[in-house]
């Protein structure tokens, strides 16, 4: 299965690229950036709480196999140190609420 285009805004938003710099290097608007981050956070922290897959896809309005793309992404990354704290801040935050 090739990577969607969404994965690979993700990819460079983990390596630490602005969305500007991501916008210009996939030819999307720094809206659908911004949006396709927003919802890669919202599921690495929903998985982080024990939410299931299928619950999260519906939750955040994405379909099953991009939810577990994000997650697989997530876990597999190596992303640059201020994402990870980002990432790690957006989880505590959710698990004290």
């Amino acid at each position: 299965k090739s990577i969607t285009h969404r994965s690979l805004i993700i990819k460079h938003w983990l390596s630490g690229k602005e969305y500007s710099e991501i916008s210009r290097a996939t030819h999307h608007s720094i809206d659908a950036v911004a949006n396709y981050v927003d919802k890669f956070k919202r599921v690495v922290c929903l998985a982080k709480n024990n939410y299931e897959i299928k619950t999260i896809a519906f939750l955040v309005k994405l379909s099953p196999s991009l939810t577990q793309e994000y997650y697989d992404l997530y876990r597999a990354s190596d992303a640059v140190p201020h994402r990870v704290e980002e990432l790690n801040d957006l989880i505590k935050k959710s698990q004290n609420s």
